[in-house]
């Protein structure tokens, strides 16, 4: 060899010549031995051909990574192939095989039969899933119920538009062909959300599903109606509810939204006193001027309100009567009444009506000229009273001639407004109950079952507005308001009211405002309270008992406040409106007789509620439209010569999905069905289902000292809306809208978005932090979850290729595990492997418990990504590829890999099924995908019918707790890294197997009760240090060695590298091949591992012979 050298920095290079003709690079170096002297080092950098020709000759002898486990998952071609022992099957199998006594109940909140699903529907979906494939995995029984909400407003709306309903409206269509054409729209949207939710990986038997129109679920819905008829909760009132005119009907609270941009004309308006109590001439003897305002009528109660329409129906004034109020006097305006701490807010209010007038300088002819009205300018106080001197006193209202009173009432303030308050009952449930407390509304009809005569048959007016079920003015005001009737009052009615106001000089000032006002989440217009008869139950019985329910109720997020949200949103409630004024829903069962002096007296008795459920249960709901009202009326109840008419009002679609807990199919003890072990949906259920289904559940139930009041759950999770990537609400009328299925099977460019697959999407849901709060998506969220999970398939195939099938069967692992002879040969590394797979059992096993899947994601990931990947599977790649097959040595590191495989497997399994399904496959021997139709007569075998796989010998590596001992020298290992990264690349071209290690050890006592640095490696043979260093060597000194290279130190450990005078073994390519042996053996020396590996495979095949 002839060699041609150079210098680069402190290290010579060498061009090298050898007898074949080939060239290589080597590196001099002159290097400090530790006792003294130097040494002289040629290392070959990179393999001549010769060398790599030798390596090829003995690539048949290791132990080489194989599978047709594939690199990349093909999601959109392959998923259908696992996904079927997933998802539909699975549900099945596990149904007949588990146990029903350790059954795990989830209950599906229905979600609504109208559109394509959202990303909103599937997050839901996904986390319930994840949690019941968990609990399949734990060993019981999952029922999980799919279910849909198919009645209501919003089908109802759609149908409208079809041909058949051309030139229609809600009262002069023909019921029956309503609810026909709703029926197969809503059955059509279940059909196609069905096979949406499919895409997901859903475990369920798609076969096996509820939807409110079906007639036994209808039938239980009303003998829960019956139940609460026993207990007297239901009845019938003329009072305020919110109400859509647009839709025509009354809404609960929970299908209001909310708008805080909707825009409103809010007025100040004149009241005049004409009646003074004795207290309030009491109060205000001490002014002359007050008093003699007073006596004259020239004092007037000023009102606030932002909804002028209101105040035709206005029956009375609010104070508070621990207020101060004043009478203040106006230069231009006269004597007024005003609270006292609004009296310098009402000065600097503009005076009289906005003038909208348009501009001809702007090019859109209609621009606002600025407000040039003057204010109401400064407010002499002439006298200060209390609230409660007012009471007594009455005033008359613009609209009507006859005196009203003025009230007390605690919940009027002086935050706004001027702190009187216009009170009108048909407007307002504060209003209605004011009223109603006072003995204004005794000839209205209330709770105790009497009512006027509106039977929503009409547009007919509340007795106590005259506003119409169409929400439009009637003509009770045509002659004071001329053009009003039929003008709607949240429409154009509304300026006629004001203009009427102004010109008879009760308008003392009006202001535009922009504020928070309640919409028709379906319609998207805004709503009024409106006092019409509608059915209610009365809450106020179900109150105590929901409080002590919700105490034994978990709630994730884990926090106080989640239960309290809850318990405070019924709390607020007295009653619940369940009826509705539209064809398509569960009718309300309720006959009326029509009496002879033209009132409609309802039928309304348990007996008769049961009666008509039997009559719909066999002749199904449609027949309450078709069939005869005295065919409804219960044999005790017909007489000779009544006349009997049916209702026309359904429930409430929140009554309909609240009663899903009867006959859900779980187990019962006694007459009650247990209660479910979780409901999971969104923040805003608080106020619709889960309100529903406790309601409906505690005034079903019978209560007593030994049966005390019971939730339908026992748990319940709540998480956040889906946003896009820059966390707003995604919507199509803002072209922000982003659907699931995209991310699963591509979007309209496959080059930008991608088909990712279930899988994908599930990992994205598992992954985000959404209990309690929003959560964001987006084409690079989604690539970034994909990418998260590429890296858990490379791992496993890492593994799969390691490990041949035979070494997955049950037997065979756990044979490697309980042989003394393979334990023995466990490094500190693959011990404090073992027992970190264990505490990560342990830990995903909690996380799913607490239903905290980003902690299993996040502990998975690191696992996998750290442990496995950058550390372990760095180190045991020699001993998996170059020991002999069967080597003790080999076979622990194998029974490693198996337990790797089954814990990741089982952590990862609920959230990624496809995944873990394909990689169970192939641990069975496989050598290509299953078919595409399964041709077996059993069922297909899957992962999830083994159940979690535990570490074997998990409470011996719980006991010995490896990871403290593996930690600390996993520390060493890293500044071994540190110290290699920082020489010169072309020293030895970056690996720590071109180096000896040295390790000093300047520390010879423990310090307290950790274990430190300095004595592990003191604990462990120079081998197993080489083997976790990935070194060609490792020394171990006392003390510091005589060195000048650079050096770290760790916990009583100092760390040198040099780089090694061995030369790399052909065959394992490990620099453990002496100069010594290669002078004396040849260029394809072997190292001492190797040679003993091949001679015991020749003589094995010797034998074999």
């Amino acid at each position: 060899m002839v060699l041609g050298l150079s210098r680069a920095g402190s290290s010579l290079r060498a061009s090298a010549t050898c007898h074949c003709g080939s060239s290589t690079l080597v590196s001099l170096q002159s290097l400090a031995r530790p006792g003294g002297g130097r040494l002289i080092l040629a290392r070959r950098l990179h393999s001549s051909p010769s060398s790599l020709a030798r390596r090829n000759e003995h690539q048949s002898t290791l132990n080489l990574p194989k599978t047709a486990f594939a690199m990349r998952a093909n999601a959109a071609a392959r998923d259908h192939l696992f996904s079927r022992r997933t998802n539909e099957n699975l549900y099945r199998w596990q149904r007949s095989h588990l146990p029903a006594t350790h059954e795990w109940h989830l209950q599906d909140g229905p979600p609504y039969a109208n559109g394509s699903l959202h990303m909103g529907h599937a997050l839901n979906k996904i986390l319930k899933d994840i949690v019941n494939r968990y609990q399949l995995l734990r060993g019981r029984r999952v029922l999980y119920k799919p279910g849909w909400d198919t009645h209501g407003l919003p089908i109802e709306l759609k149908v409208f538009s079809q041909p058949q309903l051309k030139d229609t409206t809600a009262r002069s269509a023909d019921p029956l062909l309503v609810r026909r054409l709703a029926r197969e729209f809503a059955q059509s949207q279940v059909d196609r959300q069905r096979e949406e939710f499919k895409e997901f990986g859903i475990m369920a038997d798609w076969e096996e599903t509820y939807h409110t129109f079906d007639a036994e679920y209808e039938s239980r819905q009303l003998e829960v109606f019956a139940k609460m008829v026993e207990k007297g909760l239901v009845y019938r009132a003329h009072r305020p509810v919110y109400y859509s005119p647009t839709t025509r009907t009354a809404l609960a609270e929970a299908e209001l939204e909310y708008n805080d941009a909707h825009e409103a004309r809010s007025v100040f308006v004149r009241f005049p006193l004409v009646k003074v109590g004795t207290q309030l001439m009491e109060a205000i003897k001490g002014s002359r001027e007050a008093s003699e305002a007073v006596q004259a009528g020239k004092v007037d109660a000023i009102i606030w309100t932002t909804t002028p329409w209101s105040l035709p129906g206005n029956m009375a004034l609010a104070v508070n009567p621990e207020m101060e109020y004043s009478i203040v006097r106006s230069k231009l305006h006269g004597y007024m009444i005003v609270a006292a701490n609004r009296v310098e807010y009402l000065s600097q209010r503009r005076a009289g009506a906005v003038v909208e007038v348009s501009d001809p300088s702007s090019s859109k002819g209609s621009k606002k000229r600025p407000d040039t009205r003057p204010e109401i300018g400064r407010l002499e106080v002439l006298a200060t009273f209390s609230g409660s001197t007012l009471i007594g006193s009455s005033y008359r209202p613009p609209f009507d001639s006859r005196e009203r009173p003025i009230l007390p009432a605690d919940y009027v303030t002086d935050d706004s407004g001027t702190g009187l308050v216009h009170t009108a009952a048909a407007h307002g449930l504060d209003d209605y109950h004011l009223c109603a407390k006072h003995g204004l509304l005794d000839d209205v009809g209330g709770k105790d079952g009497s009512t006027s005569n509106n039977t929503h048959s009409s547009a007919s007016a509340s007795p106590l507005s005259p506003i119409d079920l169409d929400g439009r003015f009637t003509s009770s005001l045509s002659s004071m308001i001329p053009g009003l009737a039929g003008q709607p009052a949240l429409g154009s009615g509304t300026p006629l009211i004001i203009s009427h106001l102004s010109t008879s000089g009760s308008l003392l000032a009006e202001q535009r405002i922009t504020h928070r006002y309640p919409y028709d989440w379906r319609s998207k217009q805004p709503v009024m309270m409106l006092a019409t008869d509608q059915w209610f139950v009365d809450v106020e019985p179900l109150k105590p008992l929901a409080r002590q329910a919700l105490e034994n109720v978990e709630f994730v997020p884990d926090s106080r406040g989640a239960r309290e949200r809850l318990a405070r949103i019924i709390e607020s409630r007295t009653e619940w409106c369940v009826s509705r004024q539209r064809a398509w829903g569960v009718p309300l069962p309720v006959v009326y007789e029509e009496a002879t002096d033209g009132q409609r007296i309802p039928l309304l008795t348990p007996e008769n509620v049961r009666h008509i459920a039997d009559l719909l249960r066999e002749k199904g709901t449609d027949y309450w439209w078709s069939g005869e009202a005295e065919q409804f009326v219960a044999p005790q109840y017909r007489a000779e010569g009544k006349r009997w008419t049916k209702g026309t009002d359904t429930l409430d679609v929140w009554f309909d999905s609240g009663v899903s807990w009867l006959g859900s199919g779980a187990r019962t003890v006694g007459d009650e069905e247990t209660p479910a072990d979780l409901y999971l949906e969104g923040t805003d259920q608080h106020r619709g289902w889960f309100q529903s289904s406790l309601l409906t559940k505690l005034a079903h139930s019978s209560h007593s000292s030994t049966s005390p009041p019971a939730a339908p759950f026992k748990r319940i999770a709540t998480h956040g809306f889906v946003q896009n990537s820059a966390g707003e609400k995604m919507s199509k009328s803002l072209n922000n809208f982003l659907g699931p299925l995209p991310f699963i099977k591509g979007g309209e460019n496959k080059a930008t978005e991608p088909a990712w697959g279930s899988d994908v999407l599930r990992f994205w849901a598992a992954g985000v932090s959404c209990w309690g709060e929003d959560a964001r998506v987006g084409w690079l969220t989604i690539k970034h979850a994909g990418e998260g999970l590429r890296k858990l398939r490379n791992t496993l195939r890492f593994l799969l290729a390691n490990l041949p099938p035979s070494r997955v069967e049950e037997s065979a692992s756990t044979a490697l595990l309980e042989r003394e002879s393979i334990r023995s040969h466990l490094t500190l590394l693959d011990k404090h492997v073992l027992s970190s797979l264990t505490f990560l059992s342990t830990e995903c096993q909690a996380c799913y418990e607490q239903l905290d899947y980003p902690g299993v994601v996040r502990r998975l990931s690191h696992f996998a990504n750290t442990t496995l990947s950058n550390v372990y599977f760095a180190v045991v790649k020699d001993t998996l590829y170059a020991d002999a097959p069967e080597g003790p040595r080999r076979l622990a590191a194998l029974a490693v890999c198996e337990e790797a495989l089954r814990t990741i497997s089982s952590a990862l399994a609920p959230i990624a099924p496809n995944l873990v399904e394909e990689a169970h496959h192939y641990s069975q021997g496989a050598e290509a995908d299953p078919p595409s139709k399964w041709e077996g007569s059993e069922v297909e075998p899957s992962f999830f019918h083994g159940g979690w796989r535990e570490v074997r010998e998990a409470r011996r590596w719980r006991e010995e707790d490896a990871r403290p001992a593996g930690a600390k020298l996993l520390e060493v290992r890293d500044a071994v890294l540190k110290l290699v990264a920082a020489r010169p690349k072309e020293e030895a071209g970056g690996s720590s197997a071109a180096y000896d290690v040295l390790l000093g050890l300047t520390r010879s006592e423990s310090e307290g009760d950790e274990m430190r640095a300095h004595e592990v490696v003191r604990s462990l043979s120079h081998d197993d240090l080489a083997e976790t260093f990935i070194a060609a060597s490792v020394e171990v000194i006392e003390g510091e060695a005589q060195t000048n290279e650079e050096k770290l130190t760790v916990d009583g450990v100092t760390v040198w590298v040099r780089p090694t005078h061995n030369v790399k073994c052909p065959r394992c390519w490990r620099f453990a091949v002496t100069v010594e042996e290669q002078s004396r053996k040849g260029e394809d020396a072997l190292c001492g591992r190797c040679t003993d590996v091949l001679e015991e495979k020749a003589q094995g095949e010797s034998e074999a012979r």
